[in-house]
């Protein structure tokens, strides 16, 4: 299998992760994206054998997700020191208590995992954030 440089987990909604690939490739950067059509046992060990390969672990954090194991995934990944963590949170559609409880968690992590951790904060309603977010990523992940 492949070295990887960034794992692309978090949300599953195509739209960013499509975007994102787009400026992945064009800076050469190599990346897995587990999203499959079925989810078995052969891709879940991809999964982790592409994560474990992988020196930059990307999580996208948006009110579409269902389930909480993005938010898990990447807590242990914040904890791995020989990885680069980037969390990042999508504002768009967000309440306002949302935005407060984020604006703490980001303080607290960032304190806690320090330079080994980026968290960017986005609203990807707005089309030209989207192309500023996909920029501030591709620069996070290449400044290891």
């Amino acid at each position: 299998m492949d070295e990887f440089k960034v794992f692309l987990g978090g949300v599953r909604d195509g739209v960013w992760r499509n975007i994102l690939i787009d400026y992945l490739d064009e800076a050469k950067i190599k990346y897995y994206n587990p999203v499959s059509k079925y989810w078995t046992p052969n891709t879940i060990k991809k999964e982790i054998v592409a994560k474990a390969k992988s020196n930059t672990h990307l999580f996208m954090i948006n009110t579409k997700m269902t389930g909480m194991y993005a938010y898990f995934e990447a807590a242990v990944s914040a904890q791995n020191e020989s990885v680069r963590t980037i969390i990042v949170f999508d504002e768009h559609k967000c309440d306002t208590y949302m935005e407060r409880s984020t604006d703490a968690s980001i303080m607290l992590l960032q304190a806690t995992y320090g330079d080994n951790l980026v968290i960017l904060k986005v609203n990807t309603g707005d089309p030209k954030h989207v192309k500023q977010m996909n920029k501030l990523i591709v620069k996070a992940i290449l400044k290891k």
